[in-house]
């Protein structure tokens, strides 16, 4: 399966989506292709072996993209409109990506006319409507009632376009503070699942304060990491019903990382 991750918007998530929904549930050798200039890649969210490339370099990532046999494509909005304009052209593009997700957010009209926008760039370059999918992102539980009401006109584009895989409110992540704490720590959510440092001993030996709140910090996220992991599969199997969950191997479990308190040596 290939997965690219593209919207006319910046910060509403794909390469969150990228690297903690989409990727660890791809087989193990899946490529992972960040088209980015400016902003945070995916190798500062704990994944390993990130292909950077720009837009302009379109014909070199197009040849790997070929050889590829799995792969997710993170297409930032620095490189949105040199990816666009180099896909026009080449034709079998469409065929090659099997789904374009673009994750749009609350927050102003703006982000619901650059999802359009991005709807009507994929089919003008022939992309099938049944290959788009429509996550809403970072979205707080009170809204989740009125997904339909608040992005009524994307909707109504999935009707007009006879599609009604395009967009559903099933595909919906919720704001969740487990992404900024990760990132915080560029550890993967898989790392931190396998992660069994036994953080209320260290908690409970430690007297220096600011350890102790690293470790009761890392205590708490132990906790919350399964429903989190839960909810992504969940909306992995909603998003791609024909694809089944491979489950990628967890890194493994690491000693207590001086990562989590920067700055601190160990006494």
């Amino acid at each position: 399966m290939k997965v690219a991750l593209i919207s006319m918007s910046g910060t509403v998530g794909k390469t969150t989506l990228a690297s903690y929904l989409i990727l660890p549930r791809m087989p193990e050798d899946t490529r992972f292709f960040a088209l980015e200039s400016v902003n945070e890649s995916a190798d500062q969210l704990g994944v390993e072996n990130v292909e950077k490339m720009r837009g302009r370099e379109f014909i070199r990532f197009y040849e790997e993209l070929l050889d590829a046999d799995d792969a997710v494509i993170d297409i930032g909005v620095s490189n949105v409109e040199a990816f666009l304009s180099n896909a026009k052209r080449q034709r079998n593009l469409a065929s090659e990506v099997d789904y374009f997700v673009i994750p749009v957010k609350t927050g102003g009209a703006r982000f619901l006319r650059e999802a359009t926008a991005t709807v009507e760039e994929l089919l003008g370059m022939n992309v099938n409507p049944d290959q788009i999918r429509i996550v809403f992102n970072m979205i707080e539980d009170f809204d989740i009632p009125q997904l339909k009401d608040i992005f009524s006109p994307l909707f109504e584009l999935a009707k007009v376009c006879k599609c009604p895989v395009m967009v559903s409110d099933k595909y919906v992540l919720r704001d969740d503070p487990m992404y900024n704490d990760l990132n915080g720590l560029g550890w993967s959510l898989e790392k931190l699942m396998a992660d069994k440092t036994d953080y209320k001993a260290l908690q409970k030996d430690e007297k220096d304060r600011e350890r102790r709140k690293a470790y009761t910090r890392m205590r708490r996220l132990q906790g919350e990491a399964a429903p989190v992991h839960e909810e992504l599969d969940a909306l992995f199997s909603a998003l791609f019903p024909n694809e089944e969950i491979v489950r990628r191997n967890p890194a493994a479990p690491v000693p207590v990382a001086k990562k989590i308190v920067e700055g601190k040596p160990e006494k």
